[in-house]
């Protein structure tokens, strides 16, 4: 059974939200919208899943440091596709995510990266507000190439535009 509209419109806006302070936003800030005992379960890196709302904010703070504003930057997920289901009290949740964004690497050189995947998560209703009972990110790979080679359109300037 899909969920009704009113629904879907409502946790649409608040998946693109949640993905938008998991980019940017402070530890808390990405942190609240998960369920006090949720469980993140970032499929990509070896940090195992986290349970409960203190480890996955903890675990949110650890990205903050590890990818500092000097080293990476213009990171986000973009949300291209959504697919819902409805189970119970609970909404099921798929998007297919493009994450982008610029990375200095070791030797110094900046790298444009695009990295596309998916989330899978499950959202409940908790006193009247949507929540984060389970959230699993994967990736598929990682595309990482010089700013001026990932520009097919040209809206990047270079160095001999004036």
């Amino acid at each position: 059974m899909a969920p009704d509209s009113e629904i879907v419109c409502q946790l649409k806006q608040q998946i693109i939200d949640s993905w938008h302070d998991h980019d940017g936003g402070t530890p808390a800030e990405a942190a609240r919208h998960y369920a006090e005992e949720a469980r993140l379960n970032p499929l990509f890196d070896d940090s195992g899943a986290l349970e409960g709302e203190e480890q996955i904010r903890a675990w949110f703070e650890f990205q903050r440091q590890k990818f500092s504003t000097e080293d990476r930057w213009d990171f986000q997920h973009r949300v291209i596709g959504f697919r819902f289901q409805l189970q119970g009290q609970w909404v099921k949740s798929q998007q297919q995510l493009l994450t982008t964004g610029q990375k200095r690497q070791e030797d110094g050189k900046i790298r444009t990266f695009m990295v596309p995947g998916h989330g899978s998560d499950v959202w409940i209703s908790i006193d009247g507000a949507w929540k984060i009972l389970s959230r699993s990110i994967e990736i598929d790979f990682a595309f990482y190439r010089d700013p001026a080679l990932m520009n097919p359109l040209g809206f990047l300037k270079n160095s001999n535009d004036k």
